[in-house]
């Protein structure tokens, strides 16, 4: 089965865990590009409203065809407890969203955003909440990212 990991970070966290996962899967790997980040100093004003929102923003065309891969892992940072607004954007794309069937999230807190993915995600049977790797605890990823592959691969 042909798989993609499709991923945006912000600030690094998501970026080491879609690597992560990728290479244990041996997917590709596609990273969502904004036309124009956020500025870091206003992440939690504009970023924070987008993801309540829903907004969405421009994305720089994709790397990758999602219609040459079977099924799409997909990993986002939470905010505001939603995911980012590069994934809504993303997800516009039904054949892509269709084809999603694995999700993860890293937050500061913990925090997932998936079980509110699902409506959005009908083929998603799996998802998994990181945390964010500049946090204490964030050792405990090396355990959840070990069971996720492991439910992916059916074992």
């Amino acid at each position: 089965m042909k798989t993609l990991e499709v991923y945006y970070s912000f600030e690094g966290s998501t970026r080491k865990a879609a690597a992560e996962i990728a290479g244990r899967l041996g997917a590709d790997i596609m990273r969502l590009m904004p036309e124009k980040e956020i500025p870091k100093s206003k992440k939690f004003l504009y970023g924070g409203y987008y993801a309540l929102t829903g907004k969405r923003i421009p994305l720089l065309p994709p790397e990758r065809d999602v219609r040459e891969y079977d099924r799409i892992i997909l990993g986002t940072p939470v905010w505001a407890g939603k995911c980012a607004p590069a994934v809504n954007t993303f997800l516009e794309d039904k054949e892509a969203a269709d084809r999603v069937t694995a999700m993860f999230t890293c937050s500061k807190s913990g925090q997932c955003c998936a079980p509110a993915m699902k409506k959005r995600l009908p083929h998603m049977t799996r998802a998994v909440s990181l945390l964010d790797y500049t946090v204490d605890g964030a050792s405990v990823n090396i355990i959840r990212i070990d069971e996720f592959v492991r439910k992916i691969e059916g074992k």
